[in-house]
């Protein structure tokens, strides 16, 4: 997985890229930096209260329940699908992540390592 925090990216090479994007002013670079990798370190020793791990779970399986409520949505799960091969449910797809334990999560987050940096920058509204 890979994730990019308006600067970020964050990279597991055995999946899919993991995204985090936030707005990050390019005078807050370091801080930013500093602590999205010790977010992302606090999850690999698996520091994180149960009520994230629920949280999070509960916005992915909504997600997964209204796919259907989309085209474009619907779209990106049958290529997702068709790409990797895995024909799931939705039954099994919440099943599983309903079955994720924080142990799982800190495993998975131990094979993210940050891979890109970028910041988009606007032009001046003195120039534009």
């Amino acid at each position: 997985s890979t994730m990019r925090v308006g600067a970020y990216m964050i990279d597991n090479s055995t999946k899919s890229p993991m995204t985090l994007a936030s707005g990050v002013e390019f005078a807050d670079y370091q801080h930013a930096h500093d602590e999205i990798l010790a977010q992302l370190e606090s999850v690999q020793l698996g520091d994180f209260e149960p009520w994230e791990l629920e949280g999070a779970r509960s916005v992915i399986i909504n997600a997964v329940r209204t796919r259907e409520d989309s085209g474009g949505r619907m779209e990106e799960n049958i290529l997702g699908q068709a790409a990797t091969g895995l024909w799931e449910t939705e039954e099994t797809l919440i099943d599983a992540l309903a079955a994720v334990t924080p142990e799982r999560v800190a495993d998975a987050a131990k094979s993210m390592t940050l891979d890109t940096v970028y910041f988009l920058k606007g032009e001046d509204e003195a120039n534009a």
